[in-house]
């Protein structure tokens, strides 16, 4: 009884999954988007990482590149150095 409740108290437990979608229609998304949900957000939490780690770089290359035409000695048109 109590490893039935804990598997039960797991929303994204497999066997929950079957028996809450027993006699249900399966093909409207709900039973898909419980089965993918870990796939889904390790997904979603690389992506946010890599998106905000770009942001984070912008700068950095943007200002590297000034640099490297101050140095040399080269104007760029459009850019106030």
């Amino acid at each position: 009884m109590k490893l039935f409740m804990q598997q039960w108290n797991d929303e994204l437990s497999n066997e929950r999954n079957q028996i809450v979608f027993e006699n249900r229609n399966r093909a409207y998304g709900a039973y898909e988007l419980r089965q993918s949900y870990n796939d889904n957000m390790i997904k979603a939490l690389f992506g946010g990482l890599l998106f905000f780690g770009l942001i984070l770089l912008i700068p950095a290359f943007h200002g590297g590149f000034k640099k490297k035409c101050l140095i040399l000695g080269i104007r760029l048109a459009g850019f106030s150095l």
